[in-house]
């Protein structure tokens, strides 16, 4: 069961926020983690990234460190048909540089063989600088689910890598709690924390709902308390809510909100009998 975990916030939260924003916007709300995007997924192409900009990566280096914020997943390594090994190294360097935990890792490659032996290369290159891999799956992508996961996992061989357990995409994938409860400690990297509606989006709307429509926790009817019940002790969760109401609402406002919703929610597992206490309700 999870309990006392350290609590962090999550890019989509305060989307559009560079890592130096991210990170006074956590700092400002009383997240001592964040999981910061440092370069962007294929689809945001044009999006600035801090990988391979030694001096954006000093200079994020030393916000973090003054502000007491910890770097907790680096967003995010997707595994496509054309990354490349160079690609890989850069992101491996800029994530050993800032002192990430993990490397947020997705996967775009429909040859999920060819996929497999990316991900032996990157969770190899991590392992020498001393950091895990942590494997989304979604709905939408070409690693749909849990089980592909483990599945991708297993064929690269890999001894640094587990899974990044996003609520939305457990359950909109047809994951359950139950699932999750079968895993291992060592096969959980870090768990997102969000709510959404009860009734899915049409496949087509998945990714809009995962980007801009999710719900604070207590707000939707995910199984949120079944989920933490079968959580590892202690593992890292990352807030990620980019709810529909923050639009246009500054970033700091954003990560506090979302803060206030997270610790209400917890207070009601204590108050339930559930266990859940983390340093928002220190």
């Amino acid at each position: 069961m999870w309990h006392d975990g350290e609590v962090s916030l999550a890019y989509l939260t305060v989307d559009g926020a560079s890592p130096v924003e991210h990170v006074e916007a956590a700092a400002a709300s009383g997240f001592r983690a964040a999981g910061l995007r440092i370069k962007p997924p294929t689809h945001l192409s044009g999006e600035s990234a801090v990988v391979g900009k030694p001096e954006e990566i000093r200079r994020l280096r030393r916000v973090c460190r003054s502000l007491d914020v910890k770097p907790l997943d680096a967003e995010v390594m997707s595994l496509g048909a054309r990354t490349s090994r160079d690609d890989v190294v850069a992101m491996v360097a800029a994530a050993e540089a800032l002192d990430f935990r993990y490397i947020q890792t997705v996967v775009e490659d429909t040859d999920l063989s060819r996929a497999a032996d990316k991900l032996a290369v990157l969770a190899d290159e991590a392992r020498h600088a001393g950091l895990g891999v942590a494997l989304e799956f979604m709905a939408f992508r070409p690693l749909r689910n849990l089980d592909a996961a483990l599945s991708l996992i297993e064929q690269s061989g890999s001894e640094n890598t587990a899974v990044l357990v996003d609520a939305l995409h457990l359950i909109r994938s047809g994951g359950t709690p139950e699932a999750v409860a079968a895993l291992s400690a060592g096969r959980i990297a870090v768990a997102q924390l969000c709510d959404a509606a009860s009734e899915a989006p049409a496949d087509g709307e998945l990714a809009k709902e995962a980007r801009c429509g999710r719900l604070h926790p207590g707000e939707g009817a995910l199984p949120l308390d079944e989920l933490l019940d079968v959580l590892p002790d202690r593992l890292p969760l990352s807030l990620e809510v980019p709810h529909p109401s923050f639009d246009g609402m500054p970033f700091g406002e954003r990560a506090q909100t979302a803060r206030v919703a997270l610790a209400g929610f917890l207070r009601k597992r204590r108050e339930a009998g559930r266990a859940g206490t983390s340093e928002l309700n220190n």
